[in-house]
């Protein structure tokens, strides 16, 4: 599948990124950025502070789905694909001294590159779930 310039557009000027994965037990784990990149028609970019269990579950598991939705107009996109890499950028001890009896983990930041291999329309209107066509 190949992105358009029109769904580019979208998705790199999207406020929220939706991510949703799913480990080798099925259960499945939303969650939330704020950047994505569109480096070619054939690949995206998230760029975020993902929890430990989004990771894990893309190290199981590759396939993801993405979903960016613009509010002004409630259009969007969905994009489906693999994980290919994986990578570290930043991590933060998570310690601010008023919170530090609560919070026990390290958030980490990453940069995950995916594949894409469908985009689906992703609104609030009547829609099918049906691939886009390149």
């Amino acid at each position: 599948m190949k992105i358009s310039e029109s769904i580019k557009k979208l998705l790199e000027k999207a406020d929220i990124i939706y991510v949703s994965t799913s480990g080798k037990d099925g259960i499945p784990h939303l969650a939330i950025g704020e950047k994505i990149a569109v480096p070619d028609s054939g690949h995206v970019i998230l760029d975020a502070w993902f929890c430990v269990k989004t990771v894990e579950n893309l190290a199981a598991n590759p396939a993801i789905a993405i979903a960016v939705i613009d509010m002004s107009t409630k259009d969007g996109f969905q994009v489906i694909g693999n994980v290919e890499k994986i990578e570290d950028k930043m991590m933060m001890d998570g310690f601010v001294p008023e919170l530090e009896e609560k919070w026990t983990g390290i958030s980490t930041g990453y940069k995950i590159s995916v594949t894409v291999s469908h985009v689906m329309k992703f609104t609030t209107e009547a829609h099918s779930d049906l691939p886009l066509s390149s």
